[in-house]
């Protein structure tokens, strides 16, 4: 089975179910409210979450919730329990920027702003893409410029050594979401044990009916921008290095998006012999190697949308095993919930790949 071949695999099994532009960017600096970090159970845990950050009037108290969000997030380190990288969606407003400092996260990086452009993806857009621009629909904020950010943040208790980012152009959007600067950023994390930094990648890509276009853009839509994705993890992407994918990529239930997705996975350059790449939800549902789930209604629920992900992949000396899923946001006691999306975290055992002669302490 192809390399192609295998990444569409995993990715297919959520089908059933379900600040410069190409540079480097300094490191972040330490939040002045940070806070201690406990010892972690495991080497590493990653929660993705889309806050739903939306403004008046398109949302209501939403404040409200991402402080409720943050207060959850500082009671978790309270205990020691606290998800030590944050990946947040949607965070537009300056109260959902505020989450990490709150929550006592050392090292905070955000996403492109609103006046950031992707001039190389947009020097390279060829005459279909020009007639899909002009062809737009103003009323639903098509060619209406940016009105926010790309709503990308990460929250840190490990160093994170530096960051590098992008922007989908404007031919690579679609409806309502061409007024947020949706892109992606891969920050490279220093995680303690491990003996090379691990790549997280962080991406909020177009929705479908939510857009409020017809199907034809939004298909076209997320089709280039998982082009430009694709371009920008392979020019960015450590190929030696394992990472972790984290955000809400809108692919939903659908296999034409699911298959776009993992063609493009499939064709980033990686370590040979590399164990396929993998949706740690999916896994850890299937009790892969022993992943426990601690809220498998919600996770499943999560699943079962087929948006949020976090998939990971070994790099050439270090490997990535789900050993837990812990939802810290999904249903409330009262059946509501603080977003309109489930956010999930995953704990992971930094590991050895065989024959690389290196050993990793895995806590």
């Amino acid at each position: 089975m192809g390399r192609v071949a295998k990444v569409a695999f995993h990715m297919m099994a959520l089908v059933p179910f379900v600040f410069t532009i190409g540079g480097p960017s300094p490191a972040s600096a330490p939040s002045p409210r940070a806070a201690a970090i406990a010892q972690p159970a495991d080497a590493l845990s990653i929660l993705t979450y889309n806050v739903e950050g939306l403004p008046w009037p398109v949302r209501s108290g939403r404040d409200e919730a991402a402080a409720r969000i943050a207060e959850r997030l500082r009671g978790l380190r309270a205990k020691g329990a606290q998800p030590h990288i944050v990946v947040v969606q949607e965070a537009f407003g300056a109260a959902q920027r505020a989450i990490g400092a709150h929550a006592g996260y050392r090292y905070i990086v955000e996403g492109p702003g609103a006046d950031v452009r992707n001039r190389a993806a947009e020097a390279a857009a060829d005459r279909t893409d020009r007639a899909y621009m002009a062809s737009g629909s103003r009323l639903m904020g098509e060619g209406s410029g940016k009105w926010a950010g790309s709503g990308l943040l990460i929250f840190s208790d490990f160093p994170i050594l530096g960051v590098t980012s992008t922007v989908f152009p404007d031919h690579a959007c679609a409806g309502l979401d061409c007024l947020a600067n949706k892109g992606a950023m891969i920050a490279l994390v220093a995680v303690p044990g491990a003996p090379q930094p691990i790549a997280l990648v962080a991406t909020h890509l177009n929705a479908k009916t939510a857009s409020g276009v017809s199907e034809a853009r939004y298909a076209r839509a997320f089709a280039r921008q998982v082009d430009v994705l694709g371009a920008f993890l392979r020019a960015h992407l450590p190929p030696g290095l394992p990472y972790v994918m984290a955000g809400d990529t809108n692919i939903g239930r659908g296999s034409t998006r699911a298959g776009q997705f993992a063609a493009m996975l499939g064709s980033l350059a990686r370590p040979d012999g590399h164990p396929p790449i993998r949706t740690a939800l999916v896994a850890c549902l299937r009790r892969r190697g022993g992943c426990s789930v601690d809220a498998p209604e919600d996770a499943r629920a999560s699943r079962d949308k087929g948006k949020d992900l976090q998939i990971y992949a070994a790099g050439s000396v270090t490997a990535l095993r789900p050993t837990a899923v812990t939802v810290p946001f999904g249903t409330e006691a009262d059946g509501s919930m603080l977003s309109d999306h489930i956010g999930y975290a995953v704990r992971y055992a930094v590991e050895r790949v065989p024959g690389s002669g290196l050993m990793i302490a895995s806590r």
